[in-house]
């Protein structure tokens, strides 16, 4: 509709009009309302960032660790890595497409939740997006606190993330950081992150941008859960 080029033999397009631009420096951070979207080869599967890691891939696809060191700006503070410059790009190599754990906590209240609505949105400093919805207690929380937690969660926790959809809250297996949001330490890997700014994703939407302060690893070589598993074992297709 838009006039933008698209892949004939892809599995889809989406075609978007810029609602919102957010200038980060080193990256554009674009909004866009759906104007257009069509499944063009369903029986095609999604070409995913591990399927490319598993082909031999060692490109530019990682997370640089210039930008941790604070300029004096105050936009990002510079954390104590517990690993060297290599393991902290792997981290983010091995990030790939799965599903995120998303903590948050303010006042004393805290909250967690399954996402997918995660995503590096910045080299210098290392950010990361995370959108939730508007109304939700995640997004509240994020407001009121400035601080979110993202725990890539590992093939194996499935059950967890499902206890979790259905309301659970898993506390004893949650660990806290000062001024962060709970995060599982079990996990692939986790960030932890400060709010840098938002942007209205949609009506029902809001999203969060902001500088990585800490990450870690939990299980480094688990397989990550993905997207597609977790649907299928809810038997639906919602929102995550």
């Amino acid at each position: 509709r838009s006039g933008c080029p698209v892949l004939a033999d892809g599995v889809g397009y989406l075609d978007c009009r810029l609602a919102e631009a957010v200038d980060l420096g080193d990256f554009l951070l674009a909004v866009g309302d759906l104007d257009a979207a069509a499944l063009l080869h369903p029986a095609k599967r999604n070409l995913t960032v591990n399927e490319i890691q598993r082909r031999g891939f060692r490109g530019p696809a990682i997370l640089p660790v210039r930008g941790f060191a604070d300029d004096g700006s105050g936009l990002a503070a510079a954390p104590t890595l517990g690993a060297d410059a290599a393991a902290l790009q792997a981290v983010y190599r091995e990030r790939r497409w799965g599903l995120f754990l998303v903590g948050a906590s303010a006042g004393g209240a805290e909250h967690v939740e399954v996402s997918s609505w995660a995503i590096q949105c910045s080299h210098q400093p290392p950010r990361m997006l995370l959108c939730r919805e508007r109304d939700g207690p995640a997004a509240a929380l994020v407001q009121a606190g400035g601080r979110f937690a993202l725990s890539l969660l590992a093939e194996d926790q499935l059950p967890l993330a499902l206890a979790i959809r259905q309301g659970a809250t898993p506390s004893e297996r949650l660990r806290r950081a000062e001024g962060a949001g709970p995060y599982l330490e079990d996990a692939v890997g986790h960030f932890l992150c400060a709010v840098e700014g938002q942007f209205n994703a949609n009506a029902d939407s809001v999203g969060f941008y902001g500088p990585v302060l800490r990450f870690g690893w939990g299980r480094q070589t688990a397989p990550q859960l993905r997207q597609d598993q977790l649907l299928a074992a809810v038997g639906d297709a919602p929102r995550i």
